[in-house]
């Protein structure tokens, strides 16, 4: 289990949907932009190493701003 299954608690399951050079023709063959915004999404995931932790423990202090707004009412 990954840590983003163990913080979610939910088991992710990895489908292949071709290659990565199968997602560059499909970009480049789109004949608008916007037709193919979940391609090129897919391809900034693919393209972006992930991280391997989360190292909020090392930020203990920091609370997302919604946090501190919800949390001073």
């Amino acid at each position: 289990m990954n840590e983003i299954e163990r913080i979610t608690g939910t088991p992710l399951e990895r489908q292949q949907r071709g290659t990565l050079d199968d997602l560059r023709a499909a970009v480049d063959s789109a004949d608008h932009p916007w037709a193919v915004i979940a391609e090129w999404y897919n391809y900034a995931m693919i393209a972006t190493p992930p991280f391997d932790a989360t190292h909020n423990d090392r930020y203990a202090d920091t609370c997302p701003a919604t946090c501190v707004s919800t949390s001073a009412a």
